[in-house]
Parts: C-alpha cells; sequence; structure tokens
C-alpha cells in the first residue's frame, strides 16, 4: 500500500528507512566439561548447559517498518496537522523496546520540524504503540527517518543560524541552566513570526536522559523576540549553547 510520504527508495510520497540494531553482545553456552571415563567413575553425568542473553538483541526488521508505517499513516499525522500548517521536515527516532514489546525510551535524535508539541505527540504514538520483542538479548534498539511533507501554500524563508546570534547570546545563561548536567549537542529549529516572535520551536536531543532540559530549553527559546523577518515568517535552526 502506498504511503501518503514518501518512503526511500520504495515509495513516492515520504521517507522511511529502518535501521535495527544487531545483537551487541554474543550469545553464549556452555559447552560440557571432558568427562573420565566409566572405569573409574560409572556411568557418564552431562553438565547442564547455560544459556546466556546479552543485553541487546536484534529485532524483526519487517515487523519494524510495518509498526512505523501504522503510526506514520495514523497517529503521527493526525500529530503533524495539530500543528502549525509550516510544520514539516524530517525526523530520527531512536527507540529502545523491552521483551514485552513495550517502549522503555524514545526520543528525537534529529529534528527540523519546528514544532515541540507535534514532536512529543509523535513520541506518545511511538510510547503507546505494541512492537516486534527482541531475538538473543533482553531489549532492541531501532532507529527510523521519517518525512513530513510541507502542507502550507507557501513555505516559510529559511534563515541561515546567524540570523540568531544575538538573541540567543542574551538567553544564553537560561539555556545553560536547563541543560544541568546533559551532555552533547541541542539543536533548535524555530518557525518566526513575521514580527520576531517565536510561533514553535522543536528540539534535536543527544539522548534519551535529556527529555526535562528539551523540554525547558523550549520555554526559554518560546520567550524570546528575534529579528522582524519581514514580509512572511521564516524558519531557522540553530545550536543550543
Amino acid at each position: 500500500m502506498l504511503l501518503r510520504h514518501q518512503l526511500h527508495t520504495t515509495l513516492p510520497v515520504a521517507s522511511l528507512i529502518a535501521i535495527l540494531s544487531t545483537s551487541c553482545g554474543p550469545t553464549y553456552s556452555s559447552m560440557p566439561a571432558e568427562e573420565p571415563s566409566e572405569s573409574h567413575t560409572g556411568p557418564k553425568r552431562k553438565k547442564p548447559s547455560l544459556d546466556m542473553h546479552s543485553e541487546i538483541g536484534a529485532l524483526d526488521e519487517a515487523k519494524v517498518r510495518s509498526t512505523f508505517e501504522r503510526l506514520w499513516n495514523g497517529p503521527m499525522t493526525t500529530c503533524q496537522k495539530r500543528g502549525d500548517i509550516m510544520v514539516s521536515g524530517r525526523i530520527t527516532i531512536r527507540i529502545r523496546v523491552n521483551h514485552a514489546g513495550e517502549v522503555k525510551w524514545a526520543f528525537l535524535k534529529e529534528t527540523n520540524l519546528g514544532d515541540r508539541a507535534v514532536e512529543k505527540c509523535i513520541l506518545d504514538s511511538v510510547r503507546g504503540a505494541s512492537w516486534p520483542t527482541p531475538e538473543g538479548g533482553e531489549d532492541g534498539i531501532a532507529e527510523q527517518i521519517l518525512s513530513f511533507a510541507d502542507h502550507s501554500p507557501r513555505p516559510p524563508t529559511d534563515w541561515p543560524p546567524n540570523k540568531t546570534r544575538n538573541t540567543i547570546a542574551k538567553a544564553s545563561n537560561d539555556l545553560t541552566n536547563c541543560r544541568a548536567n546533559i551532555a552533547g549537542p541541542f539543536v533548535a529549529t524555530a518557525i518566526i513570526n513575521k514580527d520576531g516572535s517565536v510561533a514553535s520551536v522543536g528540539i534535536q536531543q543527544p539522548d534519551e536522559t535529556a527529555d526535562d532540559a528539551t523540554d525547558c530549553i523550549t520555554d526559554v527559546i518560546r520567550t524570546l523576540t528575534f529579528p522582524k523577518t519581514g514580509s512572511w515568517p521564516a524558519k531557522v535552526s540553530f545550536d543550543v549553547p
């Protein structure tokens, strides 16, 4: 069935690539110990085998793809429609699934949608779904790239990052406090109204521990006023200090 968005290499309307983890450690099975001859010890006795699983196993690629396609064509599309008409772009979702098929964590490793509310809605749909169980390990990890089409009759103007430099510099202390002890890059994508106010902002975070820091950074950037954009709103991505 064709998706409304193009799938990489196969479908014409959105981009979807599954990158599944393979086993990050071997599965061990003990070998029976060499046994003495019957003449000295009597009948042979087999030593019980030991079967150990690694922490991370492999997820079935086809089943993961099918689950993402179902979410993409349903609740994720609804999430996008709830946001501003100019919200569009590409995300990379990284998830960890336990042996019950439940999501232990999910975050956006990459995103330029420009709306944290839409991004959180998408993540909630992922967390609420049932996933294939990992083989050869307790948990499985998957990454998925998804594209969301631009539905605006006229897309926002692309701004270079240096347009935000002075405004972000003034808020650097607050943004640094949001980070707390979270290392790694945060990248913000904001849609700026014509008067310089922030219509919406989304955040790319470094790992699964950074949800609170991401929400804090979002709240700070929403209060900022950037230079006026002219006759049409602008969209800009920039590193968060």
